[in-house]
Parts: structure tokens; C-alpha cells; sequence
């Protein structure tokens, strides 16, 4: 495909196709939409588009996303990821592009549950998480360090970025899955709820790196494991395209290791979250 959107079919083949049954369906935040198939909803989860898109809306994002997924546009170490991630755009296109009158359709039914969006955006709140006690990690040190270092972003789901206490939780009971049984992780004992900063990858939670409540910086697509206490400099250089590279050294070491790869403004964002951690090191 190389980029290129893939083209509706023609006129004969849409007039053999099934149309879908519609029905009231659920998102994954609970919100119930009236006459929208399942089929629907998932690819427009998949584009990271809200139910009410238009057909020009859906082939706009979509153009966006194969370029920042094309396989031949992303590094190595991603690149199976992005097949895979690659697969599932170019099919829910497909599926819209040929069922449209499914967009048209479709309208919320309640008004009671979370909004259906990928763009949300929440400030951490101090409030909030001192309202929170031990069990969630609020009042422990490290978490509070590194809030700290975070204090000049927001979650930001269009990033893929999540920041305490807006962590998806079952994204990132995905990502502490796929730890299990990779040896560089075996002394890492964590759940879900241990992740203060996580960044998804490609939208599933498998892979993905995130800064821990146990002061470790991880990225299980690059099998790194860092102590942030060991950490004395941190730097982020352009990759492949819409990708860049962070890498940080530690202490007593003179050369850079890499911690992994990602998009650029999330790369920004996890750079200077870093930066900010190490400047404010109590070793330093």
C-alpha cells in the first residue's frame, strides 16, 4: 500500500454487500449509542474517531495514522508492532468506507456515562490525589517525585500518555502482562496501578514505557530497565519520520543507552519528564 488510502469498492460490489444489524451498543467507557453495529464502533475506536464522524473525517484521520504506521516509516524495533497496528487501520477504513450510511446513523443514546473521545485531557490535580490514600499510591514519595516532574503536562490520550491518577487501567494491566516471563523483568514485581507515567504505544497497552511507583524506568518493546536513581542525563534525538529516539546514561557510565522509541510529541513529553526527574535527583 505504501501510504496510499485504500479506494471503496465499486458500485457492484457495495450492492452485494450485507448491511449491518444495527442495535444499541456500548463503548468502552460504558456510553450507550443507539442504531450502530459493534463492528462500527470498534473500527471507529481503531481510527481513534467518536461516533457522528463524517466519511471525510474518517478517510482524513486515516491518512494521518498509515503514515505515522507504514511499516517501511518506523523503526526497527517497532516495526512488527506497527504491521499489526498497520493491519487493523487499513481494515476498519475498509469497513467504513464501505458501510457508511452506519456513520450516518448513528447518535448517543445516554448522557449519564463518560464522553466517547480520545482527546481527553486532564490536568493532575494535587486535590485529588491527596484525597486518595496509601492503596493508590498517592502518598508515596516516589509517586509524589514524580508528579513532580510532570507537573508541566497532562494525560493526553491522543498521545498515547497517561499520567497518575488518569493511568487506563486496562491498558496497563496489558502492559504488566506482557512483562511476565521476560528475564530482564523477573525481579520487577508490579500491577496496574504501579505505573504513575505510561505511554502506549500503538493503542493496545501491550507495548508501551512507563516510569513506575518502584523508581524504574521501563519500555518492554526495547527490553530496558533503569533505575531512575542511576540516571544522570537524558537525550532525544530524531528517528524514522514521525518517530524520534530517547536515550539516557547513568551514573559512572560516559555513554548513552537507549530506552526506546516514540512519536515525537510524546517523546517530548517523556524527555522532560526524565530531564526534570534527574535535575531533581536527590543524588544530585
Amino acid at each position: 500500500m505504501h501510504g496510499k488510502p485504500i479506494r471503496a469498492s465499486g458500485s457492484k460490489s457495495r450492492s452485494l454487500r450485507c448491511v449491518p444489524l444495527l442495535s444499541y451498543v456500548r463503548d468502552r467507557h460504558g456510553t450507550l449509542f443507539k442504531n450502530m453495529d459493534r463492528k462500527t464502533l470498534d473500527a471507529l475506536t481503531t481510527l481513534d474517531l467518536h461516533p457522528g464522524t463524517t466519511i471525510h473525517e474518517v478517510k482524513k484521520t486515516y491518512r494521518e495514522l498509515a503514515l505515522i504506521w507504514h511499516p517501511d516509516k518506523v523503526p526497527d524495533q517497532v516495526k512488527d508492532r506497527a504491521t499489526r497496528k498497520f493491519t487493523q487501520i487499513n481494515g476498519a477504513y475498509r469497513w467504513l468506507v464501505e458501510n457508511p450510511e452506519t456513520l450516518k446513523s448513528s447518535h448517543r443514546k445516554t448522557s449519564d456515562a463518560h464522553p466517547f473521545t480520545r482527546s481527553y485531557k486532564r490536568p493532575y490535580n494535587s486535590t485529588d490525589a491527596s484525597s486518595k490514600k496509601t492503596d493508590s499510591g498517592s502518598s508515596d514519595p516516589v509517586v509524589q517525585r514524580i508528579l513532580s516532574a510532570a507537573r508541566r503536562w497532562k494525560t493526553d490520550m491522543d498521545e498515547g500518555v497517561y499520567i497518575y491518577p488518569d493511568i487506563d487501567l486496562d491498558k496497563a494491566s496489558n502492559f504488566i502482562a506482557q512483562l511476565h516471563g521476560l528475564r530482564v523483568f523477573n525481579d520487577l514485581t508490579l500491577k496496574a496501578r504501579d505505573l504513575v507515567i505510561f505511554y502506549d504505544i500503538d493503542g493496545s497497552g501491550e507495548e508501551g514505557m512507563a516510569l513506575t511507583r518502584t523508581n524504574h524506568l521501563i519500555n518492554n518493546n526495547e527490553m530496558t530497565l533503569f533505575s531512575i536513581d542511576d540516571l544522570v542525563d537524558v537525550r532525544l534525538k530524531d528517528a524514522l519520520f514521525f518517530w524520534c529516539e530517547i536515550s539516557v546514561r547513568r551514573r559512572g557510565q560516559r555513554s548513552f543507552e537507549r530506552v526506546g522509541y516514540a512519536e515525537k510529541q510524546s517523546g517530548k513529553m517523556l524527555t522532560d519528564i526524565i530531564y526534570q526527574l534527574i535535575k531533581n535527583s536527590p543524588a544530585s
